[in-house]
């Protein structure tokens, strides 16, 4: 069974555009390099101009836990904490 996440991640004022060229680059790698995920977008929030929401699927947990555990997530992460204004909001969701 497929399993999905939808993120929404504010980022502090004025440093959206940044946080979605790090997303994009993060979509390609994914991808290229994940068998295990089919799908993974970059969204903009309508209702918070500071917001980008992320929806990603992948084929099972196992593929999941790898993606988080893989070396370009590993370099996301300090340069994603900089350009936060405050805590990511994940909702994991599984296919019906």
């Amino acid at each position: 069974m497929s399993i999905a996440l939808v993120a929404t991640l504010t980022a502090k004022p004025g440093k959206r555009a940044e946080l979605e060229q790090l997303f994009v680059k993060m979509r390609d790698d994914v991808l290229k390099h994940e068998k295990g995920c089919s799908y993974y977008e970059i969204f903009r929030s309508r209702e918070n101009a500071d917001a980008v929401v992320l929806l990603e699927v992948y084929a099972s947990q196992a593929d999941l836990d790898a993606h988080n555990a893989t070396d370009h997530m590993k370099a996301l992460i300090p340069h994603l904490m900089e350009l936060f204004g405050g805590p990511p909001n994940v909702q994991f969701i599984d296919h019906i």
